[in-house]
């Protein structure tokens, strides 16, 4: 009956061992002592005894307190944060004497949600978010998020969409959804504003160990480029059979927007091509454009092959991608470049902070450190101060002033959560925490 293995709580009622709750992706409950049980959360389903309320309160349950004093009232710790609990009894024309609960949020300011990523532009911010889809806000400072796009019908229907902000052409977001590549315009008002936007699955989110990568997508700043850079994953015809490849996609032509015709297909995507084929076994996982030398791209794949171009607008599109060196890493997750230096390279592994001071060709472990955490999830580099990274962990964001060499806690106000995701924006780094929602600080 119980669902989900990842939270397992249970409370008797001080007041009646009868009456026990039972938490695990949804909550149950017994009157009887345990003999029969009943679900009290959840979305509605066919078959439901009567007086099943089939409460939509967020799921996924992780403590329980009865009230030593007031029958009938406890307390709820979900992964949307507390709720009230009161106990109640109907006389129900069809089922009897049966059991009615009640549920009052208790979030007043108190910030909850559980960000996997975030995209921003200025002010106007998108992220997809555990159990509540594609969120979006035309204000990070106010607080107030509105669902995305109204194709989000479901509680969980985007919740894995991973989602990039276009920091070139405002109200345009990437997202990596059910194997397929789609836009965003943001504000939204017609599901259309969701549609896809390459023939190709993006490198799946789930399909790797560890936690999923950051920076699959990156866009050439330059005036006049149309590129965007996706990692790729090429499927096989036939599931359950391995992948046919891991690719670099290009396309010159971001400008272009795709319709749906008549028949509800999508009509006019850009023409994208692979630039790289990196075959069937080593992903690539995160790609970007450094940031003060014109059209130069640098790619990493998960076991540390490093591969780039001088200008990826030269040439054929699969022309000319040299393949630096290697960090010897597995769990790769991110890459970045130096803000002025673009042979200056920087990774984290889901354990080790790595640095190249020649495009990528070296990567030397003498006169560098690592944060002390369990997990690294992603890092940037300072877009003025030459020596300054930041790195967001499962214990917190880190920063290091001599480039690599030492980390310290960069977590003034910041609440204790995992950090999935770091990113800077118009003089803020952002923080994308699961489980305390979106936070940022001015640091130019």
């Amino acid at each position: 009956m119980f669902k989900g293995e990842w939270c397992n709580v249970l409370a008797v009622d001080p007041h009646n061992s009868d009456i026990i709750l039972a938490g695990q992706e949804e909550l149950f409950k017994t009157t009887d002592g345990g003999a029969n049980w009943r679900r009290i959360t959840g979305v509605p389903r066919p078959g439901d005894p009567p007086g099943t309320p089939g409460k939509l309160i967020h799921e996924d349950f992780q403590d329980i307190r009865f009230d030593p004093e007031v029958p009938g009232l406890a307390y709820i710790a979900c992964d949307g944060g507390v709720y009230v609990y009161k106990d109640g009894r109907v006389d129900d024309a069809i089922g009897g004497d049966v059991n009615i609960e009640s549920f009052e949020e208790r979030n007043l300011n108190f910030c909850t949600s559980e960000f996997f990523r975030a995209g921003v532009q200025g002010n106007r911010a998108v992220g997809n978010i555990d159990h509540n889809g594609l969120k979006g806000t035309m204000d990070v400072a106010s607080g107030v998020w509105q669902k995305a796009n109204p194709a989000d019908t479901g509680l969980n229907t985007l919740e894995f969409a991973y989602i990039y902000a276009d920091p070139k052409r405002i109200g345009r977001f990437y997202v990596l959804h059910d194997q397929v590549f789609k836009r965003l315009r943001f504000p939204s008002s017609v599901e259309a504003d969701l549609i896809q936007y390459a023939p190709f699955a993006p490198l799946s989110p789930g399909l790797l160990q560890g936690s999923p990568r950051v920076g699959q997508v990156a866009v050439d700043m330059r005036e006049g480029s149309e590129t965007v850079l996706v990692c790729a994953n090429i499927p096989a015809a036939i599931p359950g059979i391995p992948p046919l490849g891991f690719r670099l996609m290009l396309t010159k032509e971001a400008d272009v927007e795709p319709t749906l015709d008549a028949a509800g297909a999508v009509a006019g995507l850009p023409t994208w091509a692979t630039a790289i084929d990196n075959g069937a076994d080593d992903p690539l996982v995160s790609v970007t454009f450094a940031p003060r030398s014109s059209g130069t791209a640098y790619v990493i794949s998960a076991n540390g092959l490093v591969i780039a171009k001088a200008d990826v607008n030269a040439g054929a599109v699969d022309a000319n991608w040299e393949v630096r060196g290697q960090w010897a890493q597995t769990d790769v997750r991110q890459i970045a470049v130096h803000a002025g230096l673009k042979e200056r390279l920087y990774a984290v592994s889901g354990t080790r902070f790595g640095r190249s001071i020649d495009g990528g060709r070296t990567w030397p472990i003498a006169g560098i450190s690592s944060p002390p955490s369990t997990e690294l999830n992603s890092i940037v580099a300072h877009p003025y101060d030459s020596f300054t990274l930041f790195i967001g962990a499962d214990s917190g964001v880190f920063v290091s002033y001599d480039e690599g060499e030492s980390w310290s806690p960069f977590d003034d106000g910041l609440p204790n959560a995992e950090i999935t995701q770091v990113l800077i924006d118009q003089g803020y780094l952002y923080a994308v925490t699961f489980g305390r929602g979106l936070w940022r600080r001015k640091i130019c």
